[in-house]
Parts: structure tokens; C-alpha cells; sequence
């Protein structure tokens, strides 16, 4: 993607860095199987750029965009995912929480997805990521269901570039500094997927010589370990390392009653690489590079020849330059190479379901993903506090290669076909935006985004395919206003406007998945979902307790869902089958609460409900699930934590969480019963800076439904399970 935006404030080290990205735009396409390089070589020319020493934004400095003096000289914490620009929290005109690296380091989690679960607007599958099929990842947020959130890393989007599905086990949560949500349609600044929110999970900078190692180990044959290090060779260069490597045997998800002989648990590996250099060649210049290496290995549960396998290397660099009158101008450049292969399992001919199975279809699925931005800002005045103007560019090719298979009980497999899909995407965004303070104490904030995307080099080559697929190019005005007035500094007011889009993705447009019987097309003539909403509410604070509380209204039309095949769509050879669709519409409303006491200067407590009513409100192909909850989005979610520290810097952690029924699919066959979940935590330091930690999910052993999608029996969420662990930092 290459990014050409203009950020709002003069940005600080931290700020360039997450600040590039805008919108999704493709660079190389893949004919014939073979990669096409495009946007790629003038991607690889601003990362070798910033290698020399132009890129991303991560320097000894960076700290100081973490936090900024009030009024009273107390510090005020800064965001930079609601504008793309270093802000206030207590001026951003939008509803924001910031998870911190202390609540993800107390948080018993093994991904950072159960961390984040209990945020108020964010919906994810009850079962963790690392126990459920990588496609069925979804992240969505304000009840849209599906792929309806941006995941950015360090301001680069990290939803899977073919599915959008967010692969979270990418993320060493023992390098994060902060996680930035940002609720409500934020295409405007960002671009695709940033439909119902933007995640953005801030990495630390290093400021001063480190090591640290994390080891762990518990329940299940589970082991965790990660080392980090960081070197300060100088005001002008620093440089990180860190590894992380996850591993378990897995716990038996489906309930008794429902397991079959080929039965076993989930269990999943991952490992991470991240390399980073932070520099700071000459005054005003902030600059970096990262490189990332992801391996995430999967054997599902029920299936012992199945196996799910994605490799993907990132590369990335920004530069930001301070310039004369309060400007500057940042740019960044990021690539990607991801590999996923799939493999899936099928009863031979005269077997009993689950008593034997072979592979019956094999998936590869390459995948290049490219791009960047160009971001120019500049503080103005006291009223016209600032503005920034940009354009991104966002390239995505990929292609899926089905190897299809026939068994005949105690014969081998025999070949049947390659089904392909291939073709791509390519986003080109410009967007301004301002940021008023007409009044004192009101702060406007403006933007809109012009989007072009593109389709092209598209090919369905399945049975009863369209074959090569003209290319299609379509636009989107997606325009925000939004604004917050501060009565005092103990009530503020806030309301926001929006339009936002969210692009089908290379899976939904080109990639058919079958069985022997089955097949579930899918379809090139896809066009993006459009999303108008709206929000108000207001942030409160009085003494040791704060509260942010906010009521949402989204409408969505062109809703991409799916419909069954008529019997004449069926290709020959199969028996039954469903095609990908733009459907009518739907909407979402609710309230998200957010409640924070701190009781006595060692003990806090948390609050938060969302309530989200969220329908589809046209469906002339399914006139059932009109006027039902959409699926996997539950209508109430309570969540509640408490955290001590006690003498000798001895803490204890504890969560809870509630979600009332929940339905699988739009038409209320798949239940996900309602459930309550509890976890803890404690942690000691034993010699010096040396900490060791216990973790217990599950604390009450509660069953509950973690996945419930039709295509296999009802599986478990996580048990009762522990987790032990040593942490020791040297600087």
C-alpha cells in the first residue's frame, strides 16, 4: 500500500510509526501462478530506502508520544489511531480504549484476541484463535459480524490479505507497549475493513539496553517462551530482537456423546521472529525498519490427516522529517509473502463417518501484499489546530489452488481435479482531514476519503466457473465529522458521523471450496458493503472513578452473505451447493459502557456492558433470518476485572465475563448457550528482577460452547487450565 497521507500534528518518533497506513491497495498479481511485480519495486525501493536509514518511526524518543502534561502538569495519555496523529485522549472526539501492557502481561491468555474479548465493542469467537480453524478467526466490532474491523501492527494492516481474517498468534503480546481501539466506521482515515473499528496494536520502542526472557508452562503439554533484547548503540540507532514460540498438545474439544474414532485435540504451534532498527540520522529525521517471520501450524481437532499451515514474512520501514512552520511529511512501505495450506478430510465410500478418512481436498494459497503511504501535516493555530491531506496505495494478489481427491474404502485416494481461483485487488486512497478548536473546549474534527478500488487478473477455473473474469473498478466518498466539548474536566460530550465501506475479499470474489457432494461458490461479481452510522456519548470522571458510555446507530447495505444454489445452478456431479451474494441490509445499535474505579491506590476495578441489537433487516433469499440477531454477535456482554498489588510488588489479577445466547449462523439453528467465564492471575517477585507468575483460565471449570458453525459437532471453549511461569528483565 503506498500511503501519501497528511497527519494532523507535528508527529513524535512513536506517531510516524503507526501512523502510514490509510486504505488497501494490491501490488502484485499472480497469472499463471506466477508472481507480477508492480507496486512491489517501489515498495522494496522505500524499505531498502529506510534500511539505509529512512524508516519506520520507533526511537529512544518514542516514549514521549505515550504521554504529554494537562493543564495541572499531570500526565495525560496520547493516542494516535483515531486521527493518525499524536492526540490527547481527553481531546479525541471518538470513542477510544487503550489496553496496556500491564493488563496484557496480568491478562491469563495464550493469544491476544483473550485479552481483548472483554473490550467493550469488540466481538470475536468465543473459543480462542489458536483452537479454531485460522478462517474462522473473525474480528468484527459494534455487532457487523464477520470481517468488519481493522487489525493494524504498528499502523500495518495485518487481516489476512486474501481471507481478512486476523491471525493473531502473529502477535508477541511480550512486545507489545499498547492496544488502541477505536470504535465506530473509520474508513475515512483507514480504509478497508475499518468498517466497525480499528485495532492497532503498538509494539515498544527500545530505550536503553534489555534482555528479557518469558518461560511458561502448564496444562495440556503447553509450553510459552519469548526473549527479547534491545541494544542502544547510540542517540541515532537502537536495535530490538525478539522471539516467541507457542506449543500445546491441545485439550479434547467436542463434548462426550459427539466424538468420533478419529477424534483428538487441537493442537496448535506458533513461532515469531521480529527484527527492528530505530534510527535518528540528523535532527527532525525519525526513521526504521522491521523485519517479521510468522510460522503457525495447526493439526485440527476430529481430523488426524487434516492440517492447517501459514508462513508469512513482513517487511516494513517509515520515515517521518520534521520541516520549518510545524510540518512534516512521513512515509511508509510495507510487503508481505504469506503461504497458507490447508488440508481437509473426507469419509471413503462405505465408511462410517468418523470411523476412518483420507484427504479430500488440499488448499495452497499463495499470497503477496503490498504497500504504503505518504503522509504530509502541519500545526496551524489555536483554532485551527491542524491538518493533514495524503493518499495510499494498497495492493493485494493472491491465488487458491484446490487439489480435489475420490477414496473407495481401502483404495488409494484417486485424483479428480485443481480447482483455481486467483486475482487482484488494488486500493488507491486520498483523504484530508482538519482538526478544529473554534471555541475553547470544542474540539471538530473532518475528514473524507475518496477510495478507488479495482479488480483485476481475475480467474474462476471450478466446475461450472466463469473462467477469466473482466476486471471491474469501483469508487467510494466516505465522509466523518465528528466533535467533543468539555464542559469541565470532569464531563465531556462527544457525537460523530460517518460513512464507511468494507471491499469483498480475494476469498469471497474468486476462491470455491467443495466437497465430494458440495460446493460453495464463490463470486466475482461481489460489490463492497457501504455502512452509514453515527454515535454519541459522553466521558465522565470524578475523583477515582471514570466512565465512558456511547450509543451507536450503523445501517449496512449490500450485505455479502451467501444463498443456496437452485437445483439447475448445481454443476454436474454435485449434489447440493451455496454462491457468495450481496443481500439486502442490515443494522446495528446498541450501547457500550465503560466503568473504571480505583478503589485504594493498589486496588482497581473495571466495568463494562455492550448491548448490541443487531438484524438483518432485508433478505429477499432468506425471508428467515430477516429480523434476527446476526450471527455470532450476542446481544448482552458483562465484563468485569479487579486487580491488586499488595506489598513486595505481589499482584493478583481477576476477570469475568458474561454473554448471553448467542446463534451461529442468521437463521437461529446453531446455539451458543449463555455462559460465564472467569480467570486469574498472581505474580511475585522472587530475586530482584526476577517475577514469577501463575495463570489459571477457566477458574470455575465452566463448559460452554467455544464454536458452534454447522459444519461439525458443538466443540468446547477453553477448560480449566494453568499455566506457570518465570519473567526476568536485565537493563
Amino acid at each position: 500500500m503506498l500511503h501519501i497521507g497528511i497527519a494532523m500534528k507535528k508527529i513524535n518518533i512513536r506517531t510516524a510509526r503507526v501512523e502510514g497506513f490509510a486504505g488497501e491497495i494490491p501490488a502484485t498479481s499472480l497469472k499463471d501462478g506466477k508472481p507480477q511485480h508492480s507496486v512491489r519495486a517501489a515498495v522494496l525501493s522505500i524499505i531498502l530506502l529506510g534500511q539505509a536509514s529512512l524508516a519506520l518511526t520507533r526511537t529512544a524518543a518514542a516514549a514521549d508520544a505515550d504521554t504529554t502534561s494537562g493543564d495541572n502538569g499531570a500526565p495525560v495519555e496520547v493516542v494516535v489511531t483515531a486521527t493518525r496523529s499524536a492526540e490527547k485522549i481527553t481531546d479525541v472526539p471518538a470513542s477510544v480504549s487503550v489496553v496496556s501492557a500491564a493488563a496484557i502481561a496480568d491478562t491469563p491468555a495464550q493469544t491476544l484476541d483473550d485479552v481483548l474479548r472483554t473490550v467493550p465493542g469488540i466481538n470475536l469467537p468465543f473459543a480462542s484463535s489458536a483452537d479454531v480453524h485460522p478462517t474462522s478467526s473473525n474480528t468484527s466490532m459494534r455487532g457487523l459480524s464477520g470481517n468488519r474491523a481493522l487489525v493494524l501492527l504498528d499502523g500495518i494492516p495485518i487481516n489476512d490479505a486474501f481471507f481478512g481474517y486476523v491471525q493473531w498468534n502473529r502477535i508477541s503480546m511480550e512486545n507489545v507497549d499498547r492496544v488502541e481501539v477505536v470504535r465506530g466506521g473509520d474508513s475515512t482515515l483507514w480504509g478497508d475493513h475499518a468498517m466497525g473499528g480499528v485495532i492497532n496494536v503498538i509494539t515498544r520502542a527500545p530505550t536503553e539496553d534489555e534482555f528479557a526472557v518469558d518461560l511458561s508452562g502448564g496444562s495440556f503439554n503447553t509450553y510459552r517462551a519469548d526473549l527479547y533484547g534491545a541494544y542502544v548503540l547510540s542517540d541515532a540507532a537502537s536495535f530490538s530482537l525478539d522471539s516467541n514460540y507457542n506449543r500445546s498438545e491441545g485439550f479434547q474439544q467436542y463434548p462426550p456423546g459427539t466424538r468420533l474414532e478419529v477424534s483428538r485435540p487441537t493442537q496448535p504451534s506458533s513461532y515469531n521472529l521480529n527484527m527492528n532498527g530505530d534510527f535518528k540520522p540528523w535532527s527532525g529525521l525519525t526513521a526504521g525498519v522491521k523485519v517479521s517471520f510468522n510460522d503457525f501450524d495447526q493439526s485440527p481437532l476430529n481430523e488426524i490427516v487434516s492440517e492447517n499451515h501459514q508462513q508469512i514474512w513482513s517487511f516494513s520501514g517509515n520515515a517521518t522529517q520534521a520541516l520549518d512552520y510545524d510540518m512534516s511529511v512521513s512515509l511508509l512501505g510495507f510487503y508481505n509473502n504469506s503461504h497458507f495450506w490447508t488440508a481437509n478430510a473426507g469419509t471413503p465410500t462405505g465408511a462410517i463417518t468418523g470411523d476412518v478418512e483420507y484427504i479430500q481436498n488440499q488448499h495452497t494459497t499463495p499470497v503477496h501484499d503490498e504497500g504504503g503511504s505518504l503522509v504530509f501535516s502541519q500545526n496551524v493555530s489555536d483554532w485551527f489546530k491542524s491538518y493533514s491531506v495524503g493518499v495510499d496505495l494498497h495492493e493485494i494478489s493472491g491465488q487458491d489452488a484446490a487439489a480435489n481427491y475420490e477414496d473407495t474404502l481401502g483404495l488409494a485416494p484417486v485424483y479428480l481435479r485443481t480447482d483455481v481461483g486467483r486475482g487482484t485487488q488494488t486500493f488507491l486512497g486520498a483523504f484530508a482531514r482538519a482538526g478544529l478548536e473554534p471555541i475553547e473546549h470544542l474540539n471538530i474534527d473532518l475528514a473524507a476519503r475518496y477510495q478507488k478500488f479495482k479488480n483485476s487478473d481475475g480467474y474462476d477455473g471450478t466446475p461450472g466457473g466463469l473462467g477469466v473474469i473482466p476486471d471491474r473498478s469501483e469508487g467510494s466518498f466516505d465522509p466523518r465529522l465528528a466533535a467533543k466539548y468539555a464542559f469541565s474536566s470532569e464531563f465531556a460530550l462527544r457525537a460523530a458521523a460517518y460513512k464507511a465501506f468494507n471491499a469483498p475479499t480475494l476469498d469471497e470474489l474468486y476462491r470455491t471450496y467443495s466437497t465430494l457432494t458440495g460446493t460453495f461458490r464463490s463470486s466475482a461479481l461481489l460489490t463492497p458493503e457501504t455502512l452509514k452510522g453515527g454515535e454519541v456519548g459522553f466521558d465522565a470522571g470524578s475523583g477515582p472513578v471514570t466512565a465512558q458510555v456511547t450509543a451507536f446507530y450503523n445501517k449496512i447495505d449490500n450485505l455479502i452473505t451467501s444463498r443456496s444454489l437452485t437445483p439447475a445452478e448445481v454443476p454436474a456431479g454435485f449434489e447440493f451447493g451455496s454462491v457468495n451474494i450481496n443481500a439486502g441490509s442490515a443494522r446495528s445499535e446498541g450501547i457500550e459502557t465503560a466503568v473504571q474505579w480505583k478503589v485504594t491506590p493498589d486496588l482497581a476495578a473495571t466495568f463494562s456492558y455492550t448491548y448490541a441489537d443487531s438484524v438483518i433487516t432485508s433478505n429477499p433469499y432468506d425471508l428467515t433470518s430477516v429480523g434476527a440477531q446476526l450471527a455470532n454477535v450476542p446481544r448482552n456482554m458483562f465484563a468485569a476485572q479487579l486487580s491488586y498489588t499488595g506489598p513486595h510488588d505481589w499482584r493478583f489479577y481477576l476477570d469475568g465475563r458474561y454473554v448471553t445466547q448467542t446463534f451461529g449462523d442468521n437463521d437461529h439453528t446453531l446455539i451458543y448457550p449463555a455462559h460465564f467465564v472467569m480467570d486469574a492471575s498472581t505474580s511475585y517477585p522472587i530475586y530482584r528482577k526476577v517475577e514469577a507468575y501463575l495463570d489459571i483460565q477457566n477458574l470455575l471449570a465452566r463448559k460452554y460452547i467455544g464454536l458452534n458453525d454447522g459444519g461439525s459437532p458443538e466443540q468446547w471453549g477453553t477448560p480449566f487450565s494453568v499455566m506457570v511461569g518465570v519473567r526476568a528483565k536485565f537493563n
